[in-house]
Parts: structure tokens; C-alpha cells; sequence
């Protein structure tokens, strides 16, 4: 099967949380995650740390580079509310400068950061799955995307 013949190349789209991961990781004090971590078996709550969640995007006209989102939740226990703000506002900080890096993910491939931006800042929030007090803010990254090759 040969593949038809396109008048300008494609891209495809950054792997949002991965990305995130990957850049947030080394810069924050506290574990950065994609997912709810789970308490230790004797425990009943889990310490501070920082979730990442696609937000979504899109394809700019030049059809090579993405406006992505990335919302950020900073988790802490109830009586640490001032931390868990904090905490979101470092990651803010660090996600609103992230112009001009490169993202190296684990599989080799090179993501060039082009513009980003803190758009959503602290926002407190209750969240009905863990019982810790959390903060949601938004950064948006303008990435060039990958070169698809058939």
C-alpha cells in the first residue's frame, strides 16, 4: 500500500503530560505526577505533591506548530493550605518560562518549547476523590511539532 502523496508535511501533536513530566520533575521540591498517587498502606493520606493534566490544544495555522495545555494541580494536606498555593505558584513560574528549552523525552525525542505563558493562576479547589486541599492553575506552551514520516 503506498501512501498518497501530500502537498505540504504533517506533524503530529506533543504528548501533553508527558512533556510536563519530563520538564516539572528536576524543577519542583515536591513528586510531580500525572495521575492520583496512592497512600501507603498505613497511612491515610498521601503528602504534597504536584498533578499534571492535559488541557488540551491545538494546530496553528503554519500546521507545524501546537498551542497546548497544561493544568497543574498542587496537592497538600488540609492544614498546609499556604504550601500547596506556593507550591502551584513555583510550578507557574517555571511553566510560564519554559520558552525557548527543549523538552528531551526518555525515548530520545527532542520537543523545541517556542512561546509559553501562565494563563490561569491559583485557583483553589476541593476535589471529591482525595482529601487534600488543592490549587489548580494553567500554562499554555507553543510547541513545534514532530515531522510524521511514512
Amino acid at each position: 500500500m503506498t501512501t498518497p502523496t501530500r502537498p505540504f508535511a504533517g506533524t503530529r501533536p506533543p504528548p501533553i503530560e508527558s512533556l510536563g513530566k519530563q520538564y516539572f520533575t528536576p524543577l519542583m521540591a515536591v513528586p510531580v505526577t500525572t495521575r492520583q498517587p496512592q497512600p501507603a498502606p498505613n497511612k491515610e493520606t498521601v503528602n504534597e505533591y504536584l498533578r499534571l493534566q492535559s488541557g488540551g490544544g491545538a494546530q496553528r495555522d503554519d500546521g507545524i506548530l501546537w498551542d497546548i495545555a497544561l493544568i497543574l494541580h498542587s496537592y497538600a494536606p488540609n492544614d498546609q493550605e499556604a504550601q500547596a498555593e506556593d507550591t502551584l505558584g513555583i510550578a507557574l513560574g517555571w511553566g510560564g518560562n519554559a520558552q525557548g528549552t527543549f523538552i528531551t523525552l526518555k525515548s530520545g525525542v527532542k520537543w523545541w518549547v517556542t512561546y509559553s505563558r501562565a494563563n490561569q493562576l491559583t485557583v483553589k479547589k476541593g476535589d471529591p476523590y482525595v482529601d487534600l486541599v488543592r490549587y489548580q492553575g494553567t500554562v499554555t506552551w507553543r510547541v513545534h511539532g514532530q515531522p510524521l514520516v511514512s
